[in-house]
């Protein structure tokens, strides 16, 4: 019987011995990006969502051991062997869409790990996270998206699990490669920027209860990290001229004949007339907000966040006389509106589109500033910066003036009093900053396709 035992362990020995593990070469990173700079400025990205896309059939794991069993009894033991390169010729798996054990939780885990990878080297990452109040929350969107479909998936693992015990010991560990394909899509532009395909290398050298599933997230998260470190992701999280891609504008040339003549004096020579040209502009699902004439015909601008998605609002003159007024023209991407009241000989203001002013010079806003009892109400700062965000591909002016709720839509002047911006409405919400961002008035017209013809005096 002594004998017979022996024998019995030395062939099964020499059966697993005869098979290898699958090959799982350890994928290299890429040398292009150590770490992005916090001097950089980024375009912010979120991750969208994860697929697995193998074909059924295809052979995605091993599990190298040494299995022992009485037949036809309850009775066995497996001897965890996966840092070995043996493999009984039965402990494989093949992929099967339908029963797959990664299908349920993966995608929102893995996405996490992904995150997390990209935070890490530096890159601006919308991270989610769990929170009792997430409804409440309003967070700022991400311009990218991030997608990853795992392609192919290899891995080795030791599985451990004895039928006298019972299930509730089960683990696993072993290491494994996947091959992910990401894509990133732009979602101001409406289009897929490309595509990038990485490796990432995982190991639970330890066996514990889920971890093919915690190899597959290592595997991921080094995957991702393999992504952040390549000049192709870094040139889309960091390029500065992403606005090519929009159209300057839908709107065919409108010519608006102005008046009004550039001012070269003071503004405090003139203000008694500058202000007949401010008016106070209310939507009916908006709050109030400001604006101005551009011509002596009623036509005026404001910012499409006042004008939201109505055809009609309600504008008011300095002189508290109320109108209506038509909604022309809207630009949501740069936040500016034409619209038209039916009146006529009204006074405007004189636009200056020749150049931005220059920094530290000084500059005036203007606007209603939380009811219509402070409207065409004068504040004075300088410009304190030009600025081009790269998550909208927008200029602005900066300056030292904090607007408050009702302003935008209002104009910024030089220091004699033509307008050479409009208020923003991101910058009317953001009452604790000590600045303001305002539309160049040039990129305003150009994004509603106005042309200005200064008519001259005989």
């Amino acid at each position: 019987m002594k004998s017979f035992f022996i024998f019995c362990i030395g062939f099964s020995l020499l059966l697993t011995g005869c098979q290898t593990a699958l090959d799982l070469p350890k994928p290299t990173y890429p040398s292009d990006i150590d770490r992005v700079s916090p001097e950089i400025e980024q375009r912010r990205i979120a991750f969208a969502g994860g697929i697995f896309d193998l074909r059924r059939g295809d052979l995605y794991v091993a599990y190298p051991y040494w299995h022992w069993s009485v037949p036809n009894v309850n009775v066995g033991f497996f001897i965890c062997n996966t840092g070995s390169s043996f493999r009984f010729s039965r402990s494989l798996g093949y992929w099967d869409e339908d029963e797959n054990i990664f299908k349920e939780e993966w995608p929102d885990e893995g996405g996490t790990y992904v995150e997390r990878a990209l935070a890490k080297l530096g890159y601006d990452v919308k991270q989610r996270r769990r929170s009792f109040f997430k409804d409440q929350l309003k967070k700022p969107s991400a311009e990218l998206l991030l997608s990853m479909r795992i392609i192919d998936m290899k891995m080795n693992m030791c599985y451990i699990h004895s039928p006298m015990i019972g299930s509730f010991l089960e683990r696993s560990g072993g290491n494994g490669v996947v091959t992910i394909e990401w894509e990133v899509f732009d979602t101001i532009r409406e289009k897929i920027l490309g595509s990038f395909v990485t490796k990432g290398y995982g190991a639970v050298d330890e066996p514990l209860q889920a971890g093919e599933k915690a190899l597959l997230m290592n595997a991921i998260q080094d995957a991702a990290e393999n992504l952040g470190r390549s000049k192709w992701f870094y040139q889309i999280m960091t390029t500065m001229d992403p606005v090519e891609l929009i159209p300057e504008t839908i709107y065919e040339p409108l010519k608006l004949t102005t008046w009004s003549k550039p001012y070269h004096k003071p503004i405090q020579n003139q203000y008694a007339f500058i202000r007949k040209g401010i008016i106070s502009v209310r939507a009916e699902k908006t709050s109030l907000g400001s604006g101005f004439f551009l011509n002596n015909e009623g036509y005026a601008l404001t910012t499409a966040g006042v004008v939201g998605d109505a055809d009609i609002v309600q504008i008011m003159d300095v002189n508290g006389t109320k109108y209506q007024a038509r909604v022309l023209r809207r630009d949501e991407r740069r936040d500016v509106a034409l619209i038209k009241a039916d009146i006529k000989d009204n006074k405007s203001l004189p636009i200056s589109t020749s150049n931005w002013s220059s920094l530290a010079e000084i500059v005036y806003a203007i606007g209603t500033p939380f009811s219509n009892s402070y409207r065409a109400t004068i504040t004075k700062g300088i410009i304190s910066a030009h600025r081009y965000m790269v998550h909208n591909g927008m200029s602005y002016i900066q300056a030292s003036i904090n607007t408050a709720p009702g302003f935008s839509g209002g104009p910024l002047t030089d220091e004699n009093g033509n307008v050479i911006g409009i208020a923003t409405t991101l910058s009317t919400n953001a009452q604790e900053s000590n600045f303001s961002l305002f539309v160049p008035i040039d990129e305003a017209l150009k994004a509603l396709n106005i042309q200005l013809e200064q008519e001259t005096f005989k």
